[in-house]
């Protein structure tokens, strides 16, 4: 990471991610204005972020009650004997709670068991296995960039920029610029990586 200010150019080997979050500036998200105009954070600093998620409080009661049964189910854990006690040591926790199945067992499970209270129920990845899973996948070679996959994000990045140019640009939710072209080129290869796949396609 490169930070230059008043002509001084400092180098920082800072390779992590950064979670950001932000409140709109008038406690309500305003669906006419742009993400930066809501959180008040300027372009420059709002393109060096990869990813943008808007989150709407929508009044869904569907919507609401998985939310709850979710927050539910964070405040309970198994102990080693395999039975559900409830959570209340302090707030300070984090949101996901590891879920103790006993360090014994020498084979991690998969999912989490009876842990998922929805209608769909939709198997839900242990932290365990899904940091098991991410330390292997780094340990693979990096995937190749074909030309394909360059031309094809080239592609993508000219649509964005036509967008840009173009007369609505107050829907515009953040600047495109060639920082945009390079986190195509680090999602894509991400998502290669998580396939196990040798090219970006």
């Amino acid at each position: 990471m490169t930070i230059a200010k008043a002509g001084i150019h400092c180098s920082l080997n800072a390779r992590c991610s950064v979670i950001a979050a932000a409140n709109p500036i008038y406690s309500n998200y305003a669906r006419d204005l742009s993400v930066a105009k809501n959180i008040g954070i300027p372009d420059s600093l709002l393109s060096r972020f990869d990813l943008l998620f808007v989150m709407l409080d929508e009044k869904d009661p569907d919507q609401d009650r998985q939310i709850a049964e979710r927050v539910i189910t964070n405040h309970r854990y198994l102990n080693t004997q395999g039975g559900l006690h409830f959570n209340h040591t302090s707030d300070d926790n984090i949101i996901e709670r590891e879920i103790n199945t006993g360090k014994q067992q020498q084979q991690s499970e998969m999912f989490e068991k009876d842990l998922n209270t929805s209608q769909d129920k939709t198997p839900i990845v242990t932290r365990d296995f899904l940091k098991k899973y991410i330390s292997f996948v780094k340990s693979l070679a990096a995937p190749e960039l074909t030309d394909d996959a360059m031309n094809s994000a080239a592609g993508i990045y000219g649509e964005l920029r036509k967008k840009v140019a173009g007369y609505d640009e107050n829907k515009v939710a953040v600047p495109v610029t060639v920082r945009t072209f390079e986190t195509l080129i680090r999602l894509a290869t991400a998502h290669a990586k998580l396939r196990m796949s040798k090219t970006i396609d």
